[in-house]
């Protein structure tokens, strides 16, 4: 797993002082969510972007969470889900994209980390691999790889349950 394939890649340069700064605060933040959830027990609801060139699915890995993802995030008030993962996108890899380009993939619900998370998952399609960007703070790699390759590495339980095609809507997990 620790060869790259060919293709479009890009990993966190080494980061500045500032940028530890913003991942410190970032997996503090984190760990007060994990503790929230456990305590609240919430629904959230989200959007993801699968984006697939050739075969392959571009995969990210945030400064503070373990495992791969793919771009995701919460919509802001009066922002359409489309409208949230194409941001997202923008925000965690450089890829712009317009909301009329997404197609609607999957719903899928996931129990785990103390809440229900309602996940629309939208797929893009591109005929090359873009170039990509992380800013090494929130997002600290991301490459495309193929749906076999994504499978072998650790995934966010709902990215899995995307790209195994899971036919049930809900996913739980411990």
């Amino acid at each position: 797993m620790s060869s790259r394939p060919a293709g479009s890649a890009a990993t966190a340069t080494e980061p500045t002082l500032l940028d530890r700064s913003w991942r410190v605060a970032l997996f503090l933040a984190y760990r007060g969510l994990l503790v929230w959830w456990r305590v609240v027990r919430p629904r959230t609801f989200g959007v993801a972007v699968a984006v697939w060139s050739g075969g392959r699915v571009l995969l990210v890995r945030h400064s503070y969470k373990p495992g791969s993802a793919i771009p995701a995030g919460r919509p802001r008030r009066g922002e359409s889900p489309a409208e949230a993962a194409v941001r997202e996108l923008r925000e965690e890899v450089a890829i712009h994209a317009a909301p009329t380009l997404l197609r609607p993939a999957a719903r899928i619900v996931t129990r785990d980390l103390g809440k229900e998370d309602h996940l629309q998952v939208f797929e893009l399609g591109l005929p090359e691999e873009p170039a990509l960007a992380v800013d090494g703070r929130e997002v600290v790699w991301a490459s495309f790889r193929t749906r076999a390759e994504a499978l072998e590495l650790d995934l966010e339980t709902a990215v899995r349950a995307y790209l195994e095609g899971s036919s049930a809507e809900t996913v739980s997990t411990v």
